[in-house]
């Protein structure tokens, strides 16, 4: 007779990147079990017939809970701080709860896909030459959905637009300032506590240092670096994101998103 208890949660997610680690820093803030399963993007395997049956979208991360399956990160993350309220992430107040989802849609809108973008064809898109690069556009060829096809083709594409990487910096200086604004008059972007808008946005916003240090450093941002160290020093993102150099640059390893506006 088996008696192991199995994971209570199962998430499906990539690398220690983009939306997939936001929704690994939240399930390490709560402190809860949960089983992995790795859906590696630059494979394709999100729009794999076995993943397209979990997630019709090609959609990562997914969390299945029991017979419940929850897409799109906010959702998830709300999801789980409601099923499981302690420590509570959510403020209990009505402004605090509305700034949380305020930061959520500019995460959404303009942060993550500039974010992606940029370390997409600076970092991802760089390294993949010769047969791998061959073999990624064969496979793009097959992906079942179309505006997704399409959006893996014009990545892999050998120029990068100058109009739109310019475009995604000007929305990343625009919604630098306003952290900065912000954090200015609080310890963390929803208030005096540590929530789901900290979470969701530290991933996206950690690799800007490095992406646009003219526009991201202790001289030009002294509030997002106090920040940044403050999030850095939080056990759950050591536990799920780690402290090394490799494991920041793995925050950089971003990949075209399910839509338009969201990469990773």
């Amino acid at each position: 007779m088996n008696t192991r208890a199995e994971p209570l949660l199962k998430l499906y997610c990539w690398n220690r990147c983009g939306h997939s680690a936001i929704a690994l820093l939240c399930l390490q803030a709560k402190g809860l079990p949960f089983e992995r399963a790795h859906v590696d993007l630059l494979r394709l395997e999100q729009y794999s017939p076995s993943f397209l049956t979990v997630n019709a979208a090609g959609q990562v991360p997914v969390l299945v809970h029991g017979d419940s399956v929850i897409t799109q990160t906010n959702a998830i993350l709300e999801y789980l701080d409601e099923t499981f309220p302690e420590p509570a992430l959510m403020p209990h107040d009505a402004l605090g709860r509305w700034r949380v989802r305020v930061w959520a849609k500019m995460l959404n809108e303009d942060i993550a896909p500039s974010v992606s973008q940029l370390a997409w064809h600076r970092y991802t898109r760089s390294r993949l030459t010769g047969e791998r690069l061959a073999h990624l556009r064969q496979d793009v060829s097959r992906i079942p959905i179309p505006e997704r096809r399409e959006a893996w083709m014009s990545a892999c594409a050998e120029e990068v637009d100058p109009a739109q990487a310019q475009f995604s910096q000007r929305k990343l200086e625009v919604a630098l300032a306003r952290m900065e604004a912000e954090l200015g008059r609080a310890q963390w972007l929803a208030g005096e506590q540590l929530s789901l808008a900290d979470l969701q946005l530290y991933p996206l916003i950690a690799p800007v240092a490095k992406l646009l240090p003219e526009q991201l450093n202790a001289a030009a941002t002294p509030q997002i670096a106090r920040w940044l160290d403050q999030m850095s020093a939080q056990p759950c993102v050591q536990l799920a994101l780690g402290t090394s150099a490799q494991d920041r640059d793995e925050l950089l390893q971003l990949a075209p998103g399910p839509e338009h506006i969201r990469w990773g």
